[in-house]
């Protein structure tokens, strides 16, 4: 079965994040030793080193990762350049499908080239 579990908060430092992940780690490993679990966590407010540093210290690591994606909200009245956009992504190695009217992006084809 597919689960997918939310924690947000915005009280949290670097420090407390990370013992978060770990505490989850923890859990995950006394609980479901023969299970995969991945994570996702998202804080636009660190930078990508501070990110690795937290998820490096994670134990036992993760099978896959870490990996860090970057994002950036831009907002602007002017209409998007949306085929300027797929190339860019395509450029940087990304895959990119269109199904439905939906763009896919999917930055797991694009190596160990960084995402900005």
């Amino acid at each position: 079965m597919e689960v997918k579990i939310t924690i947000q908060s915005k009280e949290l430092s670097k420090e407390e994040l990370q013992l978060l992940i770990q505490s989850i780690r923890n859990c995950e490993q006394k609980s479901f030793p023969d299970k995969e679990i991945f994570i996702w966590v998202e804080v636009p407010e660190l930078s990508k080193a501070e990110c690795a540093e937290i998820l490096a210290s994670i134990k036992p690591p993760y099978k896959y990762g870490p990996s860090t994606l970057f994002y950036k909200t831009i907002k602007t009245n002017k209409m998007p350049d949306i085929a300027g956009f797929v190339e860019a992504m395509k450029d940087i190695g990304a895959k990119v499908t269109a199904k439905d009217g939906t763009i896919v992006i999917d930055l797991s084809h694009s190596g160990d080239r960084v995402h900005a």
